[in-house]
């Protein structure tokens, strides 16, 4: 294991030298954060904490994870899951009466990536031993295990069945829009907003049609999309709260989803939107 060179992580108030003998680049180090309540403490993506006046790795390994005693400037030490301090330092408080755990089921794997809430993950409509979340990770539901593998054309792709004899080959980008969506009307496909292929997380994909799609690859803009300033009122059919808008725009900006899926749903081409925001599905309809 490679050593790397003394380095210094600050927050508001100190600066803390720390010899990282234990890390294995520098890459690695750079990405220490100081956690704001536990400031005495420090975490990065890959599920490393350590104490950052000695440079220390901490971390208690029990029969449901890691656990860490960790305190701040003007807080008691507390005892907490490392997987809770991670989740927490990059994605921010854990919603009441919900709990983190690891997307593949290993408990020693902290790493941001394999970190997930509790209700993330959906069944799929039709393949329903399967589940996806809105970050485009696809597991099965059983064993709990991550699926997926590149095809040759550079698109994640995935290996389901509905019985143990009707097994197919589903693109993964697909898989995660159905999941939160529903069926993918005929004549649409499924784009990466941002033109990576990989990357299907649910505010990365939309509907466009073939013709666009088209059109796209031949390094066009994809869209020739404009928001209609028609009036629009939504349904949160989690809370059945409806809200007026004063157009498309303004009511994707609100649940910020793209302004085309709102369209398609006030169209009816699709039944509903996935609102990662509010965690629920919306029906848009238009107001006349």
């Amino acid at each position: 294991m490679r050593q790397v060179e003394k380095k210094t992580i600050r927050d508001k108030k100190n600066r803390y030298n720390i010899m990282s003998q234990n890390l294995t680049s520098a890459r690695e180090q750079e990405m220490y954060h100081v956690y704001p309540k536990y400031n005495l403490y420090a975490g990065n993506t890959l599920g490393s904490v350590i104490n950052i006046k000695t440079g220390i790795s901490v971390g208690k390994l029990t029969s449901a994870g890691y656990t860490i005693n960790v305190k701040g400037d003007n807080t008691e030490r507390i005892m907490m899951f490392k997987k809770d301090f991670i989740y927490t330092l990059f994605c921010g408080d854990i919603p009441e009466g919900q709990r983190v755990y690891h997307v593949n089921g290993a408990v020693t794997d902290d790493n941001i990536e394999n970190l997930s809430l509790q209700n993330e993950f959906q069944p799929h409509p039709i393949f329903d031993f399967y589940e996806a979340n809105d970050r485009g990770i696809i597991r099965n539901r059983k064993t709990k295990k991550v699926i997926g593998f590149i095809n040759n054309m550079g698109y994640l792709n995935v290996t389901v069945r509905r019985t143990s004899t009707d097994q197919v080959n589903y693109l993964s980008h697909r898989f995660v829009y159905e999941v939160f969506c529903g069926p993918i009307p005929k004549g649409l496909v499924i784009n990466h907003i941002n033109n990576i292929k990989t990357d299907n997380r649910l505010e990365n994909l939309e509907l466009i049609t073939q013709q666009e799609n088209v059109k796209k690859g031949r390094g066009g803009s994809g869209s020739n999309f404009r928001c209609s300033a028609k009036p629009v009122i939504s349904l949160n059919l989690e809370t059945n709260e409806e809200i007026k808008f004063k157009s498309i725009t303004a009511a994707a900006k609100h649940y910020k989803i793209n302004p085309r899926a709102v369209k398609f749903v006030a169209d009816g081409t699709t039944k509903s939107a996935f609102s990662i925001e509010y965690n629920a599905k919306i029906v848009f309809t238009y107001d006349d």
